[in-house]
């Protein structure tokens, strides 16, 4: 039987795109006609997925709406509100019967009011309790909300009737109907949960990623427990803002692994990176690459240096490779305390960007060397819990679509 259309909205950062190309395979998979609204760098991925490319930024990007703005998300709710009139007519026309957004998309939220449509929020980070985040950016000195998302979020409020909006609402546009929990449940403290109610967790492992080459239990362990092969990376998105930062720990990074002799590979996440910044990294034994597959670069790997951004943090559990944590922003610190409290990692500094030593450095190998039994037996643990929340994905799915099937909330 041929379903009712389902709207999904992302913005255009990558990671948050591909924690919803599951939901979207699994919905055409399911004959449901799938219509994507994002940025046209994906339009390729959401063609082979079957689904309807729709591009959320034909009528202007975000910085038309909103170009002075900090942190950079405060202006999805500026593009929200300027964008609401004419991607709310196009949705209306297609005729959906549910949307689904990650939080940082409150278009799709404001257009579900517009339309009074039941939606469903993909939450975007780890446990980002909104009371607390929003807390943390009130005081942040250079926090900066611009005249023109100012008058977005009154007109929010008082123009479409959505009292809740804030400029920090990519924070907490969160759904009455459901929300999604990009992780497994024992990655969302118990005193937490009621904020996300109501809840379903899905999980941002892709559905189609091969399994590891080994399971935990046979991944090849040095019988010496000397590390020999390392994978580096701090994401995609901390490059535009904090270059000085990941270059500063990198040089120390490179300098202790390669005295190491641990054969290290240095992703920089697409980021365009100068050849003077790469002299400084040169070592014996370190690969610098601009981009990897990163499945396959944990595949081989023995430890990770990572930001903790989610879907890194979940893909090495995966994989069942121990990490060493150098979180910088948003839900990192936070992802970073869950994995070391879980016995998944050891931290590299006492505090987010710390100063970075080569002692240090050379400190977190030490520790994981020394607990590589015991935290390769937390990994087998986490595997069990990621494989768990991908097997109910098809009951997720099923409890979304039928919020499609109910009567409008509102005339």
């Amino acid at each position: 039987m041929l379903r009712s259309p389902v709207v999904v909205f992302s913005m255009p950062d990558r990671g948050h795109f591909q924690r919803l190309t599951s939901l979207i395979r699994r919905l055409v998979d399911l004959d449901v006609p799938t219509h994507v609204f994002t940025h046209a760098r994906f339009r390729d991925e959401v063609e082979a997925a079957g689904a309807r490319f729709e591009d959320l930024f034909a009528g202007g990007s975000v910085d038309d709406a909103d170009d002075e703005s900090w942190p950079f998300p405060v202006r999805f709710v500026t593009f929200a509100e300027r964008a609401a009139p004419d991607i709310g007519t196009i949705v209306h026309a297609i005729k959906p019967s549910l949307i689904i957004h990650d939080t940082f998309a409150v278009i799709g939220k404001v257009v579900a009011h517009m339309l009074s449509l039941p939606h469903v929020n993909v939450c975007a980070g780890h446990q980002v309790v909104p009371m607390e985040f929003h807390e943390i950016l009130r005081r942040h000195p250079q926090v900066h909300v611009s005249p023109r998302c100012a008058e977005a979020v009154e007109s929010l409020r008082s123009r479409y009737g959505l009292r809740d909006a804030v400029p920090f609402w990519y924070v907490s546009a969160f759904s009455d109907d459901l929300n999604l929990y990009c992780e497994p449940p024992e990655f969302l403290a118990p005193e937490h949960r009621t904020v996300f109610e109501p809840v379903a967790f899905y999980g941002s492992l892709p559905d189609n990623e091969s399994p590891p080459r080994l399971s935990v239990e046979g991944r090849p362990w040095p019988v010496d427990g000397q590390l020999r092969r390392a994978y580096v990376s701090f994401g995609t998105m901390i490059w535009p803002y904090r270059r000085k930062e990941a270059l500063a720990a990198l040089e120390s990074i490179a300098t202790a692994f390669s005295r190491r002799g641990i054969d290290t590979t240095i992703s920089f996440g697409g980021a365009a990176i100068d050849d003077s910044a790469r002299a400084a990294l040169d070592r014996p034994g370190i690969t610098l690459e601009s981009y990897v597959d990163q499945a396959r670069a944990l595949g081989a790997a023995d430890v990770f240096v990572t930001h903790h951004g989610l879907n890194s943090t979940h893909e090495a559990i995966r994989h069942g490779v121990p990490m060493i944590s150098y979180p910088f922003v948003w839900d990192q610190p936070g992802m970073a305390r869950t994995c070391e409290r879980l016995d998944l990692a050891t931290p590299l500094t006492d505090q987010p960007m710390g100063a970075v030593s080569v002692d240090g450095v050379l400190a977190a190998i030490d520790r994981i060397e020394m607990n590589g039994d015991r935290m390769r037996s937390a990994l087998a643990v986490a595997v069990g819990w990621e494989d768990a929340v991908v097997a109910g994905r098809s009951a997720v799915l099923q409890r979304m679509l039928e919020l499609g099937d109910r009567p409008p909330k509102r005339a």
